[in-house]
């Protein structure tokens, strides 16, 4: 009896690895791609430290292609009740995106489809009056990215907005409008991937 129980526990164990579906409480998985981030993270700026908590994680499809696997966090203790992705964008706290890239990509490729997705989810006089955020923003992506390379979005009450690839900041932009913007990429109504995997 001991010797089946334990060989039960290690053809658990070896399925779980082998299939994807271990799961543990310090790290959020992509369901899609299979990408796994941290399920907490806390980085210090201007001297204040912000303690962040992963609401969920997915993949940026293009067309059957597998793009970038991205997590969303959000600082530690804000609620988030009704909808609530569009609570998120709403909330005036520490947020950030982690995108883990699944393929090489031109830098032009990149900032095109960032313009895209502010076309998407923007008026036309919308976009006119962010068009000095966007730029600005769109200008921090310029090189191309390898497999594997990551890049963080964060914004910070007020409506700052920060950069950084690999690691690296390349940049901020403060424009509360244009921070909103910024995060219904993901989260609003046309979001350009499943937001009901990034925020759950």
């Amino acid at each position: 009896m001991k010797a089946l129980f334990f060989s039960a526990l290690v053809l658990g164990a070896l399925s779980g690895s082998l299939y994807g579906q271990v799961q543990t409480a310090d790290v959020v998985k992509d369901p899609i791609s299979g990408q796994t981030f941290p399920q907490q993270i806390s980085f210090d700026r201007d001297g204040k430290q912000y303690t962040l908590e992963a609401t969920g994680a997915t993949t940026r499809k293009k067309l059957v292609f597998n793009v970038y696997s991205i997590a969303s966090y959000v600082q530690k203790g804000t609620p988030l009740s009704g909808n609530k992705a569009q609570a998120l964008v709403n909330a005036d706290v520490a947020k950030q995106f982690t995108m883990k890239w699944l393929r090489d990509i031109e830098g032009e490729k990149i900032r095109g489809a960032y313009l895209e997705g502010y076309e998407k989810n923007l008026s036309p006089d919308q976009l006119n009056q962010l068009k000095g955020n966007i730029d600005k923003f769109i200008g921090f992506f310029s090189q191309d990215v390898k497999k594997g390379e990551e890049a963080v979005i964060r914004s910070f009450p007020g409506g700052t907005i920060e950069v950084l690839i690999n690691g690296k900041s390349v940049g901020t932009t403060v424009n509360p409008a244009f921070a909103k913007a910024t995060w219904n990429i993901w989260l609003g109504p046309n979001s350009i991937v499943d937001t009901a995997q990034l925020v759950r």
